[in-house]
């Protein structure tokens, strides 16, 4: 009973971040379409390739290296906009899309800017037994 107001601290803080995060994502967001970056990015993709696939695969590869030096929310805010659009205007279903940023952004987690999670994640299973 005596832990609940550092509990409730703790999740004010940690709330706060996380918001924060999401805030300057969406200005960063808000600017990037005053500026028809969405519109841009389609066209730099399209004229790549109209092939599904390979716009699939440049979408993944692109995540993978954002994902080594963003986080995980603030990145998916800023490209799903932008890049979903794209992979189902060439023919994607927006569920497999959806799929496609959950498990990046589940690789995400063990690049060198979130890997500190895989040793945490390693460490409490470690205290398990």
């Amino acid at each position: 009973m005596k832990d609940i107001p550092k509990i409730l601290i703790n999740c004010a803080i940690t709330s706060s971040i996380i918001m924060f995060i999401i805030g300057t994502a969406n200005i960063a967001l808000w600017f990037l379409a005053t500026q028809q970056v969405p519109e841009k990015v389609a066209t730099f993709f399209l004229s790549i390739s109209h092939n599904p696939y390979v716009l699939m695969l440049i979408v993944n590869i692109l995540l993978l290296i954002t994902g080594c030096f963003m986080e995980t929310g603030a990145a998916i805010i800023l490209f799903a906009p932008i890049l979903a659009p794209i992979l189902t205007n060439v023919g994607f279903h927006p569920l497999h899309v959806g799929f496609v940023f959950g498990s990046e952004s589940g690789c995400w987690n063990d690049h060198p800017s979130c890997g500190h999670l895989s040793l945490r994640r390693l460490h409490d299973c470690q205290n398990l037994h």
